[in-house]
């Protein structure tokens, strides 16, 4: 087993009633690594016209399924676009 990582997004909505986009590539470092993934990210979230907050996220169930997983927020997409 392994630990997976990706690069997460998750829309930021005003209406909680409103179900958020999520974007997630997974990070493999022989096809594609931490920066090239981020870049995906932020292409798909200009796509959007929407703004998301970017995550880390190291998961850690294939190792050990009761460990919880780790994210690390990374920034609000695009800047000066929070709620």
């Amino acid at each position: 087993m392994f630990l997976k990582k990706y690069i997460e997004a998750q829309e930021i909505v005003s209406d909680l009633t409103v179900e958020p986009d999520f974007i997630r590539i997974e990070i493999d470092n022989d096809n594609i690594d931490y920066d090239s993934a981020l870049k995906c990210v932020k292409e798909l979230i200009d796509l959007s016209g929407s703004t998301f907050n970017i995550y880390f996220h190291e998961c850690h169930h294939d190792e050990n399924p009761v460990q919880p997983c780790k994210l690390t927020f990374l920034e609000t997409y695009p800047k000066g676009g929070e709620l």
